[in-house]
């Protein structure tokens, strides 16, 4: 107890987050010293070493080593842990081509080809054919409507007969096509231990050599990101494959699947397939065993942590990707998951991982966490989505990502980056004290998890169609969402069993079903349509036992893949019911929490999750904001959308008494105690729930340490408004005009007017003949810096408006100066750097005041252009000066009104602005509040005082009366600098380098900024 409550005082860096630090330029080890310092003023507790795109720095190479150790030793200086990552780029596998450039560890996969002429068939050279069919054969596979049916194999093709509507089928391997992406080479055999055997000689072994003697210690995990056998699915109509899998599928099975690849392919010849449930049973053994357990075991031997998360994981169609994503789990140390975008509640991910962590012991459980949300996404996000995620067992987050730098193509690379590029950045230690104290009590201890719900995984194996599988599963995804969310819901939680994991670890004892390390009093059998012999009879003799079994709607119809009716046989002596009737049933018997409204029913979006600490309980409770609703489980509404409160709400929580109940604040790591009653089996208090709120609670007999006796809430008057106008304001840095348009001409001719610079860099290149930039480029470090072979005359003009000159010099941010000459109304622009903004690669060269005009000026830019350039980006014209709506320079506003500050002069602004002004406050004092806002995080500053922060709801704080001056800051993003700008939508549901190529719009978006109602002050009675 009292180490639980040292590490929630004060956390220490393995309970604070370590974000993907994206390597992705040319490396300095003085600069990479000055950002982990950053990254610990920021209260990370760490970083993982992560090559992305635009790593100029030899992978693996001796530099790359150098850097690694030099941050290596850094962070253990200052007490931080560095984290490794196994690729370059992603999925984790080829390591970065140096394993996959031997075909014998290439990728492969077996595809089909259809034919009306043997001739034609013979005629083909690509592949390696494994058999051939004779088949009816109607529909395409462009309209997702391929109908295969009477498939004869044959000998040979010379032994096809056209006619009756019959075609001629070649199923072959293919060794996958080389990719820009995997660096000319393609993605890694992942089915062949041989293939992964060897990507860990490369990898891990070097690593090893290298900083091995941190294993453990400085350097506790490895990442690994997105394995798979079946990489996007990029190939038509095709399935994974490896050379010994009809050896080893003969020995497992005593069945050729060469017989069997109609079926395998297509579900119009059987549409549900027990030899496609062992394909998928066999992938996934071969997977999990070859990728997964090499490197865990390779991990355990060598004491360090394997991490990460496979692809896809999210939906029952994981089939097709990674067959079933709890296998892999098993031998890892500390198991993850992915949660991309703030839509996503994806909480059967969450479960799934947590699931077989709780079932063998792993304590630690990881999730890469804010991808793909974007610039704007406040701190409000990054408590909520860690929030939801920790009520599922997660405790421990790897943010997506931290940039090295925003170079070039490296800017478009997911954005926010958490690190010095973001204007909040000195703030997030905020974020990180918090979590940092949650992670440390929920670390702690095993969850009292009573109820096992069967993973319907192996229903998507027998019912899995290629030609949509999407759509094949649909009626079968549904229910999966909405078994857990109604449980969820419900305060019923559970874990999923996996059936392959049960058939091994699985046993009945003192009428509890154990596997491995955890124990369940009832099992939940959802709607699936094939069932395993070995959980049927788990299920029986739990059954007799006394155990409680529920099934919901009917029982399977297939057993081990084939139609049989043992399942009804056996299931006629469980409990039918519906999903919603299955709770009153579950709950007799696993219910340890309740959070009740008024009327007595459970609040629905309130997650909940009750561990064992041993001399203590530990209760977290968060308000997920919003009803879940199966339909939109990836696409639901942004956070600041989630906006359900519950100001009464009643906690039962069921256990042995163990002593009072106590609130920790995990945002200011305060304690006190709370007003509880022990009755009968339970304990019971009263709560309220914020909007995005939450409670971490401890039930203990034991001394906490310090308690919080904090007053009652004051009484308040009502309302009253602050001005909306006539505010003061400072920025915290220049205000800024975007130049992503420019006219261009090469060696004099005239190429566009007005063209968009990404656009035009592809228009550029394609003249060169080259290809065109982009995320899936050949990393630099890899490329042969040959001579260019053309070089041309590149001219950019840039029209800047301006209605008020600027009184002082601006600035223009630029990358690489140096490889420009610059001219202004044409006068000669020095190129001489003064200082930078946003990242250090973005250089500002002086304008002189004076060089600027009322009206159009002509920014020209002339260069010798060529393919080994890092590329075309924006320029950004920084200073004291206003852009209005028609980006026209203006002069600044002398005052700010409440609105989109957007509209008043600051369009592209992409710092903080302080508003303030002197308020008589009565005397009492009194509480401000805000209403509707937009940036990351709100400041209030009294007089000369401390800032109080306000990172997430509520947004109020209690002010002294008097006269004082107010000073309260919305920190912003780089958002409106820095795009996407021309989506549909300011908010598109994903942010990545593709959504900054769109042109679907032609003006700006932009999303506001700034206090847009009045805040309100509410005096003491």
């Amino acid at each position: 107890m009292k180490e639980l409550m040292k590490n929630f005082r004060a956390p220490g860096a393995e309970f604070r987050g370590a974000p993907f630090w994206a390597w992705n330029a040319k490396l300095d080890k003085a600069e990479l010293i000055r950002q982990i310092h950053i990254f610990k003023e920021m209260g990370l507790g760490g970083f993982f070493m992560h090559s992305r795109v635009g790593l100029n720095t030899v992978y693996l190479g001796k530099e790359w080593f150098e850097c690694i150790k030099a941050c290596v030793n850094e962070a253990k200086k200052l007490g931080m842990q560095a984290h490794l990552y196994d690729e370059d780029r992603w999925p984790s596998g080829a390591a970065g081509s140096l394993v996959t450039r031997d075909d014998r560890y290439k990728y492969r996969y077996c595809s089909v080809n259809i034919y009306s002429r043997a001739a034609d068939a013979l005629k083909e050279e690509n592949g390696t054919p494994l058999a051939w069919f004779s088949a009816k054969v109607s529909g395409s596979v462009k309209d997702k409507n391929l109908v295969v049916k009477d498939p004869v194999r044959l000998k040979s093709p010379a032994d096809f007969k056209f006619g009756r509507g019959r075609k001629l089928i070649r199923f072959a391997v293919f060794l996958a096509e080389n990719d820009s992406w995997f660096n000319g080479a393609t993605y890694l055999d992942s089915l062949n231990p041989e293939a992964v055997q060897k990507f860990v000689e490369v990898t891990h072994d070097i690593y090893f050599r290298e900083v091995g003697k941190e294993f453990g210690k400085t350097v506790p995990s490895i990442f690994t990101d997105e394995p798979n056998f079946w990489t996007w699915g990029k190939h038509g109509i095709s399935l994974p494959w490896t050379d010994k899998l009809p050896e080893i599928f003969r020995k497992k099975y005593n069945l050729d699947v060469l017989d069997y690849l109609p079926e395998l392919f297509f579900t119009s010849v059987r549409k549900y397939s027990s030899v496609r449930v062992k394909y998928y049973n066999l992938l996934t053994e071969l997977f999990c065993t070859a990728f997964s357990g090499t490197i865990g075991k390779w991990c355990g031997a060598h004491n360090i942590q394997m991490t990460g998360h496979v692809l896809l994981e999210d939906r029952l169609a994981q089939a097709l990707y990674v067959g079933a994503a709890m296998r892999f789990y098993e031998y890892m140390q500390m198991p993850g998951i992915d949660l991309l975008t703030e839509h996503w509640r994806i909480f059967n991910t969450a479960k799934q991982c947590t699931s077989m962590a709780h079932q063998f012991g792993r304590k630690r459980r990881l999730s890469e966490t804010y991808g793909c949300t974007g610039w704007d996404f406040p701190f409000a996000g990054h408590k909520a989505l860690g929030d939801w995620q920790y009520a599922l067992g997660i405790n421990f987050r790897c943010q997506h990502l931290a940039w090295y730098s925003a170079g070039a193509e490296a800017k478009r690379d997911y954005p926010a980056s958490i690190s010095y590029q973001s204007s909040w950045h000195d703030k997030y230690h905020v974020v990180e004290d918090y979590f940092g104290r949650l992670g440390a009590v929920m670390s702690a201890g095993e969850e009292m998890c009573d109820l096992l719900v069967i993973h319907p995984i192996e229903t998507a194996w027998l019912k899995a169609d290629l030609n949509d599988i999407a759509a094949a599963l649909k009626k079968e995804e549904k229910h999966f969402i909405e078994v857990t969310d109604t449980l969820l819901s419900q305060k019923l939680d559970f874990d999923f069993g996996d059936e392959e994991i049960m058939s091994r670890y699985g046993k009945v004892k003192d009428g509890k079903v154990i596997i491995n390390k955890a124990a369940y009093r009832a099992v939940l059998v959802p709607r699936i349509a094939t069932i395993r012999s070995t959980t049927l009879a788990l299920l029986k003799k739990f059954a007799e036992q006394g155990g409680t079994v529920v099934y919901v709607d009917a029982p399977p119809a297939f057993l081990d893949g084939e139609p049989s009716k043992e399942p009804a046989k056996a299931f006629a002596k469980f409990r039918k019911a519906s999903l919603s009737g299955s709770v009153k049933l579950l709950e007799k018997v696993t219910r340890r929490v309740s959070v009740m409204g008024p009327q007595g029913r459970q609040i629905g979006p309130v997650l909940a999750r009750l561990a064992d600490a041993g001399k203590a309980y530990s209760l977290f409770l968060c308000n997920y904001g919003a009803e879940f609703k199966t339909a939109t489980m990836q696409n639901d509404c942004l956070v600041r959308d989630r906006k359900l409160k519950f100001p009464e709400a009643r906690v039962e929580v069921i256990v042995p008494q163990r002593g009072k109940v106590y609130e920790l604040d995990p945002l200011n790591g305060t304690v006190s105690e709370v007003k509880a009653a022990y009755r009968k089996d339970r304990y019971v208090f009263d709560t309220a729930f914020e909007e995005l709120g939450s409670h971490l609670y401890l039930i203990t007999a034991e001394d906490p340490g310090k308690l919080l006796n904090a007053p009652a809430a004051p009484a308040l008057k009502a309302a009253r408004k602050l001005p909306a106008s006539g505010w003061n304001f400072e920025l915290n840095e220049p205000n800024v005009l975007v130049l992503d348009h420019a006219d261009w001409t090469v060696d004099g001719k005239a190429r566009g007017k007005n063209e968009f610079f990404l656009k035009l860099d592809d228009d550029l290149r394609g003249l060169l003949d080259k290809p065109a930039r982009g995320g899936s480029m050949v990393q630099p470090w890899l490329r042969e810096q040959v001579p260019a072979k053309k070089t041309v005359n590149l001219e950019l003009t840039y029209h800047i408006r301006i209605k008020d000159v600027p009184s002082a010099d601006c600035r223009l941010a630029v990358e690489h100066p140096e490889l420009y000459q610059f001219e202004l109304n044409g006068k000669k622009l020095k190129a001489e750097v003064d200082g930078w903004w946003c990242d250090i690669i973005m250089q500002c060269i002086k304008v002189p005041a004076k060089l600027l005009k009322k009206g159009e000026n002509l920014l020209v830019l002339r260069s010798k252009y060529h393919e080994n350039l890092p590329g075309l980006e924006s320029l950004f014209l920084l200073g004291e000066f206003g852009v209005s709506a028609g980006e026209t320079v203006t002069a600044l506003p002398q005052t700010l009104a409440v609105g989109d500050w957007c509209a008043q002069g600051l369009r592209h602004y992409a710092g903080n602005v302080t508003y303030s002004r002197e308020l008589e406050i009565p005397a009492k004092g009194a509480q401000l509040e805000f209403g509707d806002w937009r940036g990351v995080l709100l400041g209030v500053r009294i007089d000369d005082g401390k800032e109080s922060v306000l990172p997430w709801p509520p947004y109020r704080v209690m002010l002294p009366g008097g006269k004082h001056r107010i000073a309260l800051t919305v920190y912003g993003s780089r958002r409106n600098a820095m795009g996407p700008f021309y989506c549909k939508t300011a908010w598109p549901s994903w942010t990545g380098p593709y959504q900054f190529k769109l042109s679907e719009v032609k003006n700006r978006q932009l999303v506001p900024c700034g206090l847009l109602t009045e805040p309100v002050l509410k005096a003491v009675k």
